[in-house]
């Protein structure tokens, strides 16, 4: 019994020791980026649209600055966990707002016992308008910048080219132009790369998910993708699960531990099933080409998984007033994390841009 008292003391105390540590690894993790000073924003809220409590985070040095809304991916992939490793540079020039879309992060967590619609492609249009609405308001501006990543594009550039009078630019990266297309471009892709490794198990993988894609996002389809997400990833095609994703996720100074368990939910991904249809139908060139704001595409050269090639056809027939093409080497889909310092080049320079713009 002694033996056995003191085995369990022992674990106790291991566990304790380790949950002592986390907490003191997220506090130097916040204490690190911590925004202070009388014009300094660094605080997140609760704001109720269209019906549900949803939630921003608010960054920049200076409140003065343009607002920058980042529409996140997935759809239902919160980038606020990550934000401290690739947004704190952009925050000198603007201040950031991440937001937790309807169905995914903190928003999730806050509305998951209330009974709310299904998730529609009409319904996050509604919610971006009334999230531009907001930020006007709140910070006392005419228009904003968007900028949005993967599915944070598919609504970007429609709100863009929608509603243009609220919007001073908009920013594009990992740009989505025919979600069907992307699919059908990027299987071909790693297949391609899969044979010319000579890698049997893999082409065999890739094989047995034909036909693909298809027009109807049912279970075979979501499970398609997320086993071809796999095999793109591992050729550097795609941006994939990765340690240092799930270090950042769970030692984010803005989500605690319980907020970054949302990635584990799979009643989350049940919500989007409506919008994954819509999201499958969605082709930009037919919506419009033509905007009348600035027009900025970032991409990674080797992102096949809203694939390069189409970004590049549809920026081709892009009109704006101003608009131009960056593609990050070293970097597929997600080139702020993948390439962070030329990333961060780039965007400083096009803010930098709209900045001086601004004050003509």
């Amino acid at each position: 019994m002694e033996i056995l008292l003191g085995i369990l003391i022992a674990l106790v105390v291991i566990v304790l020791v380790i949950l002592i540590a986390y907490q003191v690894w997220k506090w130097n993790n916040r204490r690190q980026v911590r925004l202070t000073g009388e014009k300094a924003v660094d605080y997140g809220e609760y704001v109720e649209l269209n019906g549900i409590e949803q939630y921003f985070y608010h960054r920049g040095h200076d409140k003065n600055n343009p607002v920058m809304i980042f529409l996140h991916g997935g759809p239902g992939s919160p980038m606020l966990p990550f934000a401290n490793a690739f947004q704190l540079e952009w925050e000198k020039q603007v201040t950031v707002v991440q937001w937790d879309q309807r169905g995914a992060g903190k928003t999730y967590f806050r509305n998951r016992d209330k009974k709310t619609p299904t998730i529609t492609m009409e319904q996050m249009l509604a919610d971006g308008k009334a999230m531009i609405d907001y930020l006007k308001t709140k910070y006392d501006k005419d228009k904003i910048i968007i900028m949005g990543h993967s599915w944070g594009s598919v609504l970007g550039s429609q709100l863009a080219l929608k509603y243009p009078h609220d919007i001073i630019a908009y920013i594009g990266i990992g740009q989505v132009v025919n979600m069907f297309n992307n699919e059908q471009v990027g299987y071909d892709k790693v297949l391609e790369a899969a044979k010319k490794a000579g890698n049997s198990k893999d082409i065999q993988i890739l094989e047995s998910l034909l036909p693909y894609p298809t027009y109807e996002f049912d279970e075979r389809m979501k499970k398609n993708i997320m086993r071809l997400r796999g095999v793109q990833a591992k050729y550097k095609l795609s941006t994939g699960v990765s340690f240092e994703l799930v270090k950042l996720a769970f030692g984010s100074p803005f989500y605690s531990f319980h907020d970054a368990t949302f990635f584990l939910q799979t009643k989350a991904a049940s919500l989007m099933a409506p919008l994954f249809d819509d999201l499958l139908k969605f082709d930009l060139p037919t919506i419009g080409t033509e905007y009348q704001v600035p027009y900025f595409t970032i991409q990674g050269e080797n992102d096949w998984q809203t694939p390069i090639s189409l970004a590049r056809e549809y920026f081709a027939e892009v009109q704006a007033p101003r608009k131009e093409f960056f593609a990050i080497e070293n970097a597929c889909h997600s080139p702020m994390l993948e390439n962070k310092a030329l990333n961060d080049k780039v965007v400083l320079r096009i803010l930098s841009e709209i900045n001086e713009k601004g004050k003509d």
